[in-house]
């Protein structure tokens, strides 16, 4: 299922060069995956952006509540100096099979 992330990101003395997502899946391993950065050039500060993801919309039977991924994203400045993870929002998705 496709989840856009959106945010934006600022840098007081550089621009943008770099946007990264951090997925963190229920089901998956604790510390989760960092996706692949994604290079938007050299864009002035503040940024908005917008990234679209992939994540899975099965669930375990036993899960009733939906499986549940936290994500979150930095940005990296025309220097190479990577921000702090933003704070993490929760995305669940259920299984609709059954319907």
């Amino acid at each position: 299922m496709p989840v856009t992330v959106s945010g934006k990101a600022t840098d007081a003395l550089s621009k943008i060069a770099k946007i990264q997502i951090h997925v963190r899946d229920e089901y998956g391993p604790a510390a989760g995956v960092d996706l692949p950065p994604v290079s938007v050039g050299a864009q002035p500060s503040p940024y908005t952006f917008s990234v679209t993801i992939q994540l899975t919309a099965s669930r375990k039977g036993s899960d009733k509540d939906g499986r549940r991924y936290d994500v979150s994203a930095r940005a990296q400045d025309s220097a190479g100096n990577w921000g702090a993870w933003s704070a993490s929002k929760s995305v669940t998705a259920h299984d609709q099979s059954g319907k």
